[in-house]
């Protein structure tokens, strides 16, 4: 059984990166084309209204983990998990279009209350595909699941919303595309994994529901506030542009962290989930995979300030350029917000979802006093106050992990090492080949500072020791038949690390 669950975590890891390699591509080319159709005002706009939005897609989000964490799923369980998110989901749909005129007391524009109404129509599409996306989880069935996100986002964005914008149809184009990408996530879910549909409320299936999937709404509940209080004070006190430029320096740093952290989130937490009794291999796990994250975020991040520049005008252009200090800043956030997924992922598959509520907790008391007193400042200070908060919490967490996989603070320095070193030398290689190709254009030198810092992070991994991954290699070299290529890759490191 534990060779099943490697084998199926592994091929789970290879097709959810693959789907992040595909989706971060795809985001990139469309977020480049959109930026220079639209203007920030509009993607403000629609960035204020999911933000809104999200404070009720919490209701039903503890229904997907405690549908995965329940080990004797019965069919009692599916149609009464499925009842009850399509019932949040119609009545959180009709709650905001109830209310949406109220949105202009945090967001002071009349534009979107009608783009409220419309989008509201995910939290339907979210309620009836929840169970399917959970079942497809359970089932670590990730392949499936990678083919279903990319269609979905290719015919959102690429088809629908493309063809709007160019149409001129500006904040409306962006709105269709996220509806009809919700839309396609749910009705491809359930061609491939159907369930029952028919209505029930067991008790038994209910409590199980409520009781797990209770802490988990409300721990993913105040992460989402944790991740948004800048955006609303932005929002109600700069307006829609600041938003927007701020917005946009966020997606840039958002899309490595999803692209690298969700599939790892995604697979991690059922196959810990399996193990959570056994502290001797979470520690190994624990240590190799922050060992890995350092070693591939740190220097990313930080290479990522002197080519911040290059970035923005690339991607988004001209007009977007008050975005560079901004994305220079927030930039630190993209190893800082990795390694805090994964520790949360350990509380929640070991069942200390208290300590992490606590923490959490003052966390969203702490970050809007420090947003507050940096708004003066302007959008600059703000990232650096984030950014502050975010690094605090991960001390918290450092610690709450300490005690519940008794793994001592000096050994999380080990781990890190490597990381800081790769840091330091990516800012020092890609820095001075700014500064050399200064004259070149954008898209070039930003290519140029990508080889650059490729090969500086491989010249790190090639020199120093990471001991700490050797563990996890040697599992996963067991299931070589699913790592394909990879297998020459894990071969290597396991001689030189070993």
């Amino acid at each position: 059984m534990a060779l099943n669950i490697s084998s199926l975590a592994i091929r789970g890891f290879k097709w959810s990166y693959l789907s992040a390699i595909v989706n971060a591509v795809l985001i990139m080319g469309m977020t480049a084309i959109l930026a220079r159709i639209l203007d920030p005002a509009e993607f403000g706009l629609v960035a204020a209204a999911n933000i809104l939005l999200r404070f009720t897609t919490y209701l039903t989000v503890g229904i997907e983990p405690a549908i995965i964490q329940k080990k004797d799923l019965s069919e009692l369980d599916i149609r009464t998990s499925f009842t009850l998110s399509v019932l949040i989901g119609l009545s959180t749909c009709g709650l905001v279009m109830l209310f949406a005129p109220l949105a202009v007391n945090v967001i002071p524009s009349a534009e979107i209350v009608p783009v409220i109404r419309v989008l509201a129509l995910a939290l339907l599409f979210n309620g009836l595909s929840m169970t399917a996306v959970a079942l497809l989880k359970k089932e670590l069935g990730f392949r499936a699941l990678a083919k279903i996100e990319i269609a979905a986002y290719v015919t959102g964005y690429c088809v629908v919303g493309l063809i709007l914008a160019l149409n001129g149809f500006g904040i409306w184009s962006l709105v269709c595309a996220s509806l009809t990408q919700s839309l396609m996530i749910g009705a491809l879910a359930y061609v491939i994994i159907r369930h029952g549909c028919r209505p029930v409320l067991d008790r038994g299936s209910r409590r199980h529901l409520v009781s797990f999937g209770g802490k988990s709404t409300l721990l993913s509940f105040l992460e989402f506030l944790g991740f948004n209080v800048d955006n609303l004070v932005i929002g109600h006190g700069l307006g829609p542009a600041a938003l927007g430029l701020y917005t946009r320096a966020m997606a840039l740093i958002d899309l490595p962290i999803q692209q690298i952290t969700t599939p790892l989130l995604k697979v991690s937490f059922p196959a810990m989930s399996q193990i959570q009794n056994d502290y001797v291999k979470l520690r190994e796990v624990y240590a190799s995979t922050i060992t890995i994250m350092v070693v591939i975020a740190v220097p990313a991040a930080v290479g990522l300030i002197p080519a911040a520049s290059d970035l923005v005008l690339t991607l988004l252009g001209l007009k977007w350029v008050d975005a560079i200090p901004i994305l220079q800043v927030l930039s630190i956030l993209i190893p800082i917000a990795m390694v805090t997924g994964f520790m949360g992922s350990i509380c929640t598959a070991t069942g200390r979802l208290n300590g992490r509520l606590t923490i959490q907790a003052v966390f969203i008391v702490a970050l809007p006093v420090v947003v507050f007193a940096a708004a003066d400042q302007g959008l600059t200070a703000i990232a650096i106050a984030v950014v502050g908060a975010h690094m605090v919490r991960l001390v918290a967490l450092a610690f709450l992990i300490r005690t519940i996989l008794r793994f001592p603070m000096r050994e999380l320095g080990r781990c890190l090492l490597p990381g800081a070193v790769g840091a330091l030398a990516a800012f020092v290689t890609i820095s001075a080949v700014h500064g050399e190709i200064g004259q070149l254009p954008s898209p070039i030198a930003l290519l140029i500072e990508i080889a650059v810092g490729a090969v500086t992070l491989a010249a790190v991994v090639t020199i120093m020791p990471l001991p700490t991954i050797v563990p996890i290699l040697r599992r996963v070299q067991s299931n070589v038949q699913d790592l394909g290529m990879g297998r020459h890759v894990v071969s290597w490191l396991l001689r030189r690390h070993a």
